[in-house]
């Protein structure tokens, strides 16, 4: 009898973040390039926290830290009142709005990275499955004076897809991640379409982004 056998491979789901208060803490900014989208195309970011209660780090059942991520497009502007949604973010993140000259300054992603805030979040149902909730970001907002900053459990990280790209991206990337910068366009242009076609064809604006999947089209119609 031979050694070699086929077996089946068991994906294990990833537990839902509670639904509440928490002190959130920016653990990784991650670059995914150019990525097109039915009514155009746009540079984005994916920014993920890890999630904190009190003072303690907010913990799954199985001692793991809960993080919740999500898209942003490269745009800080305004346009007919609306500004857009990274502005937002960390104009709630910080407890103070930008101002025209320093919005378009713009700022730099990078030192987002460590940065804390408070957040609250929300059940909602899943697009996929209505029956079964979602977790998803509710709110952003300044940390009170008297809060303490989270003290960081996970490994930092910030990538950013250099000119040309590299060769093969970082591990500290979280994987889910990975298909998602192979498709796009800066990527695509060194290397090659994604030999996993699904990874060619997924589209980050399916969906709200939150424990790791897409955005809302929120801001696509503010121009800068």
């Amino acid at each position: 009898m031979g050694n070699l056998k086929a077996k089946a491979k068991t994906y294990e789901e990833r537990e839902i973040v509670p639904a509440g208060k928490f002190k959130a803490v920016v653990v990784g900014v991650c670059d995914i390039g150019t990525q097109q989208f039915k009514n155009g195309s746009e540079r984005q970011i994916v920014v993920i926290w890890e999630l904190h209660k009190r003072s303690k780090p907010a913990l799954d059942s199985k001692g793991r830290i809960h993080t919740v991520s999500e898209f942003y497009s490269l745009k800080f502007g305004e346009y007919q009142g609306k500004k857009a949604k990274l502005r937002q973010m960390v104009e709630a993140m910080r407890g103070k709005a930008f101002t025209a000259a320093e919005a378009e300054d713009g700022i730099d992603v990078e030192e987002l990275v460590e940065e804390a805030c408070g957040m609250q979040i929300q059940h909602v149902p899943s697009k996929k499955d209505k029956d079964k909730p979602w977790a998803e970001i509710g709110s952003i907002f300044v940390l009170d004076e008297e809060d303490e900053k989270p003290e960081i459990v996970s490994d930092t990280f910030y990538f950013e897809i250099s000119s040309p790209p590299q060769a093969a991206i970082p591990s500290e990337v979280p994987t889910w991640l990975h298909k998602i910068i192979e498709k796009s366009d800066e990527w695509i242009k060194a290397h090659g379409e994604p030999k996993d076609k699904k990874a060619k064809d997924a589209n980050p604006l399916n969906g709200k982004a939150s424990t790791g999947g897409g955005d809302s089209d929120d801001d696509d119609d503010i121009p800068f």
